[in-house]
């Protein structure tokens, strides 16, 4: 029986609940706001709740299956005020199931502004991924005019494709620069990469460069650098065979996306294995 059911009175009979989940306040950019949606809308398909994102407006553009219709018409404004009015709650598993239970008696519709960034259900972001994955796959035919794109399909026939994420931009200050590292560090990085590579697949390695400002890093090991838009960048990374860059949700989106394995290089040593990677669940 879904979790929000509400047994009636009658025998062989329930009523339901209606919830309504509606997220109007975002956390952070792009990849980090892909991630606080992806968990609210998980557990509210979980749970039979209707769901709706009143933060996506400026990026349902990207995602045609993302588009939610008539929401598109409610002016931004009062999503504003609705933030001004301090009503969007930093709500939790449990008080989303407190709200409920305690409005459990009265039969009208419930609605649940959200907002947060700690609010997560990986379990759940892992059962939906196919739900995902189509949710936020990209506009195909804009993919197909990407030149990079088909270099992927064809380096894939004979080699492994490595993604580098280079983040700096805004790396420069946090955590006080601690993974704002220079090329050397890259450089070192798919140095390593290309012998585990040969190593456990005896093949060549294809590298492409991803990031979020322009680099000139020299290496005879790139074979590409992505100038691409954020959110085409995305897609082309879930593409690669691995990936590789500093902590960052950009490549864990990536890595969610296309099930492809990322390492997020925590120090600047690169003595790491390929066991180090892993699967970005949600």
């Amino acid at each position: 029986m879904n979790a929000f059911m509400i047994k009636s009175t009658k025998k062989h009979s329930a009523q339901k609940m209606i919830v309504l989940l509606i997220l109007i306040s975002q956390s952070g950019d792009h990849s980090n706001r892909l991630f606080q949606a992806i968990h609210f809308e998980a557990f509210a398909l979980e749970h039979g709740m209707k769901y709706i994102n009143l933060t996506f407006f400026d990026m349902q553009k990207y995602y045609p299956n993302a588009k939610q219709g008539w929401t598109q018409i409610i002016p931004h404004k009062i999503i504003k005020l609705i933030r001004w009015l301090k009503l969007d709650e930093k709500i939790t598993q449990k008080n989303i199931r407190e709200t409920i239970n305690s409005k459990r008696k009265t039969y009208i519709p419930i609605i649940l502004l959200a907002g947060g960034w700690d609010f997560r259900e990986h379990k759940l972001t892992k059962k939906y991924h196919s739900y995902f994955k189509k949710k936020y796959e990209i506009n195909k035919t804009e993919l197909e005019e990407i030149m990079l794109n088909e270099k992927i399909n064809k380096w894939q026939q004979e080699s492994i494709v490595v993604g580098i994420h280079i983040r700096r931009g805004d790396y420069r200050e946090w955590q006080n620069g601690r993974f704002n590292y220079c090329d050397i560090v890259y450089t070192k990085a798919m140095t390593r990469m290309s012998s585990l590579i040969k190593m456990h697949y005896d093949m060549a390695t294809k590298y492409i460069i991803f990031s979020n400002e322009q680099v000139n890093i020299e290496s005879e090991l790139i074979n590409e650098i992505s100038r691409n838009t954020w959110y085409i960048d995305h897609k082309l990374m879930s593409k690669c065979d691995y990936l590789i860059g500093p902590p960052s949700t950009f490549t864990m989106w990536a890595s969610y996306i296309g099930k492809n394995k990322y390492l997020h290089l925590y120090n600047q040593e690169n003595s790491f294995e390929l066991i180090d990677f892993k699967t970005c669940e949600g």
